[in-house]
Formats: C-alpha cells, sequence, structure tokens
C-alpha cells in the first residue's frame, strides 16, 4: 500500500485559528521560492556579468582602462584593471541579491531561504564568469606567444578567484541585509 498522507485540517468558517499546512507541503514550497528567486537573480547577473565582459572587448574602453592601471605584479598580466572591473560587477550585481534576499524571505519568513537563493544566484554568477574568461582566453590567445601563455592562465586563475571572493562578500552580505530587512517581524 502507499503511504497517502492525511488531508490537512481546515478549520471552520469564522474560526480566529489559520488553517494548519502539511511540514512536507510547506518545505517544498520553501525549495520552489529558493529554486525560483535563486534562478531569477543568477541570470539578471549572469546578464550583467556578459554585458560588462562584452562592454570591454571594445578595444577603445579596453585600452584605456588597461592604460590607466599599469601592472600591479611584474611578469603576471594581472592588473588593477582586472581589480576594478570585479569590483564593478560585484558592486551591478550586489542589488540583484539584496532584491533576492528581500523578496525570498519575504514570501517564507525565513533568512535560510534568501542564503539558499543566494547559493543557487552564485553558482548561476560563477558559470558565467567561467564562461567569460574562457571565451576573453581563445579571443586573445592568437596575440599571446607561447612562452606568456602559462602566465595568462595564472591571470585568469587569480581574476577568477578575485571575483568569487567579491561576489561572496557582496553577495550574500547584500542578501542577508535584504533578507533581514523583508523578514516579517514574530509577535
Amino acid at each position: 500500500m502507499q503511504d497517502v498522507p492525511p488531508p490537512p485540517y481546515v478549520s471552520p468558517p469564522g474560526s480566529p485559528y489559520p488553517p494548519q499546512v502539511n511540514y512536507q507541503q510547506k518545505a517544498r514550497a520553501e525549495g520552489h521560492i529558493t529554486l525560483k528567486y535563486g534562478f531569477i537573480a543568477g541570470a539578471i547577473i549572469a546578464v550583467i556579468t556578459i554585458l560588462i565582459f562584452l562592454l570591454f572587448l571594445i578595444p577603445g574602453i579596453s585600452d584605456a582602462v588597461y592604460k590607466t592601471f599599469p601592472q600591479t605584479i611584474p611578469g603576471i598580466y594581472f592588473s588593477l584593471a582586472n581589480i576594478i572591473t570585479s569590483l564593478l560587477v560585484a558592486l551591478l550585481n550586489a542589488p540583484v541579491y539584496f532584491c533576492m534576499g528581500l523578496f525570498a524571505s519575504r514570501r517564507t519568513g525565513k533568512l535560510e531561504t534568501a542564503m539558499l537563493a543566494c547559493l543557487w544566484a552564485l553558482l548561476c554568477f560563477l558559470f558565467a564568469d567561467i564562461c567569460t574568461l574562457i571565451i576573453s582566453f581563445f579571443i586573445y590567445l592568437p596575440l599571446e606567444t607561447a612562452s606568456v601563455i602559462p602566465l595568462t592562465l595564472v591571470d585568469y586563475g587569480i581574476s577568477l578567484m578575485v571575483d568569487l571572493f567579491l561576489a561572496l562578500v557582496f553577495g550574500f552580505g547584500a542578501a542577508i541585509l535584504g533578507a533581514v530587512i523583508g523578514k516579517p517581524n514574530a509577535r
């Protein structure tokens, strides 16, 4: 025989008590809310990341930025321009994390839901960031000499770590702030 859960108790009309909800139904709804807000925010964040990447493919903009900020580590192409670009992306993504935390905690009343949605959004960001770094590597590969390719890979690895660190700091910070503001007051 199959285990069929009992129907939820429905309070009589005019009763001051709210209807009881099955715990499994509530947990399932929270999971759907987490995925929904996480993937919506992740898609928006991925679009922002890709647009910034495309903006820096324009030769005039990338030349101006990389000439303004020189190399910070001799022998490696990682420069202050990479950090500025990562910081710009993180700051543009922070309001998306904030709104995601705000809406997720309003729907469920829990901070955990907002944090799990933030993890899903961060995974989407990480996927978009890795894709843009791979595309960038293959765009600039014909311009590199064979001896410089390992240094370029180190540069992209450092850039990925900086992007991930800033996304974690700004993402979770903004999501927590939004979740705290959006959480209904307990009375």
